[in-house]
């Protein structure tokens, strides 16, 4: 296979436009600017956090992304990390973006599609918007997600800071607290 593997990197490095013409036909409107090399050499690509999970007994990878706004140019690289950990570990991984503040921002992107031709690579992430479950917040269901109240009022609100104190106040252990309430 290896052999196989040689002779269509050739092709392509010396016959590229025959690899255009396969995939986009003699007559197109995509045209060879170069031969470019295909090596990743990435800068550190740490995710915030990636928890192992069981479901169906099957381990998988969620790796979380907290953004406090919308940064579309990041999707790829949030992507570019889930198949990274998705190869080294063997376990499937799902990108989930949370977003934390709502602000005066219209859309919350969870994808991006690259098109070539009649070619796209669509990649589509999960996303959390925080704010949706304020009430679950504010109930003590998700007490620890208290510090983020604040994030999503428009206006400051001292009531909502009383409400966080309250609520982080009801946490057990004292060192999470603490992290929480710093």
């Amino acid at each position: 296979m290896h052999e196989v593997d040689r002779v269509f990197k050739a092709i392509i490095a010396l016959q590229p436009n025959c690899i255009l013409d396969l995939l986009f036909g003699k007559e197109r409107n995509v045209v060879l600017k170069e031969v470019a090399d295909p090596q990743v050499n990435l800068p550190e690509l740490r995710g915030d956090k990636a928890l192992v999970v069981e479901e169906n007994g099957e381990e998988r990878y969620l790796l979380l992304e907290a953004m406090v706004h919308p940064e579309p140019e990041k999707l790829s690289t949030f992507a570019l990390k889930a198949l990274g950990i998705q190869y080294l570990q063997q376990r499937a991984t799902v990108v989930v973006i949370v977003y934390l503040e709502k602000g005066r921002y219209a859309s919350f992107p969870a994808g991006f599609e690259n098109r070539a031709g009649g070619f796209a690579n669509q990649y589509q992430l999960a996303r959390v918007l925080l704010w949706e479950h304020e009430s679950r917040i504010l109930s003590g269901e998700l007490k620890e997600l208290a510090p983020f109240l604040a994030l999503f009022q428009e206006q400051p609100d001292p009531a909502i800071i009383d409400k966080q104190k309250e609520l982080l106040a009801q946490v057990q252990d004292a060192k999470l607290q603490g992290d929480l309430l710093a």
